[in-house]
């Protein structure tokens, strides 16, 4: 089977690796040509276009956002076999899976949400990453052999978008604790209390998280190492993409999400690189 992949950064080059790994013949295709650099000598096609990706049995977007994701599958499926199964891995609004489903479902082509969810790379290098899928039948079944190269959690949710709506309730309850920590970090800095006291105790009781954790090693990096600043703009814009969705969808679906709410827009002091 080939398994496409469209979206080669830190962690869509991850999910190659371990999807060739894992036995497939995999092609892997990114508008930045140097992201997809040395994959070739891992035996892995590399794409020059991304219509080349269309001839893979399995085409899994591992992109950015919402527009992004439309896009993609809007250029993808004039060049889809007609067996192809194309799988969003993407973060995005509920609302985004319906619009491309409808497209592929007018092209003839299936289409699932199947969003990433854990640390990053780290998920994948251990195999301990879940995914939620938006399927309980077939296309459940064709996907979870390959999620399974880097995942130890393989779910079928429910129907299309039921991935995508977990993924977000997942990550309201990833920012919003980030959100509590910092604010226990500033209550024992107001009352003096020695630094790393709070993280000391959090981490003993199991109060903080091992991803909240990780946060709090890499936020607020030196102003002067530019590339980690950047780094951690990139995580406050998907903070923000994110919170903005699950509020919105909060919204639409006649309820409320207040502590989420107050967090919209705020990624860059989440993160420690507000300007």
């Amino acid at each position: 089977m080939r398994v496409g992949v469209v979206g080669v950064g830190n962690l869509g080059r991850a999910l190659v690796g371990a999807i060739a790994i894992g036995g497939y013949d995999v092609v892997a295709f990114d508008t930045d040509t140097a992201s997809t650099a040395g994959l070739a000598e891992q035996g892995v096609a590399v794409a020059s276009t991304l219509s080349e990706v269309g001839t893979a049995d399995v085409i899994c977007l591992v992109v950015r956002d919402d527009a992004q994701v439309v896009d993609v599958v809007g250029q993808l499926l004039p060049d889809c076999q007609k067996d192809s199964l194309l799988v969003s891995m993407s973060t995005v609004h509920p609302r985004t899976i319906d619009e491309v489903g409808a497209m592929a479902d007018a092209a003839g082509i299936a289409f699932v949400d199947a969003p990433f969810m854990g640390q990053g790379v780290i998920s994948v290098e251990r195999c301990e990453a879940v995914v939620p899928v938006g399927d309980t039948g077939e296309l459940f079944e064709r996907v979870r052999p390959i999620m399974e190269t880097f995942a130890s959690t393989v779910l079928p949710v429910g129907g299309r978008g039921s991935g995508a709506t977990l993924k977000l309730g997942h990550n309201v309850v990833v920012y919003v604790g980030y959100q509590t920590i910092l604010e226990g970090q500033e209550l024992m800095r107001l009352a003096g209390v020695k630094e790393g006291m709070l993280e000391q105790v959090t981490a003993a009781t199991g109060a903080l998280p091992v991803q909240a954790s990780m946060m709090l090693d890499a936020r607020a990096p030196d102003p002067s190492n530019t590339e980690a600043v950047e780094r951690m703009k990139i995580f406050a814009a998907i903070h923000d993409k994110d919170v903005n969705h699950a509020a919105t969808l909060a919204r639409e679906l006649g309820g409320q999400l207040p502590l989420t709410e107050l967090l919209v827009g705020k990624g860059e002091l989440v993160f420690g690189v507000e300007s």
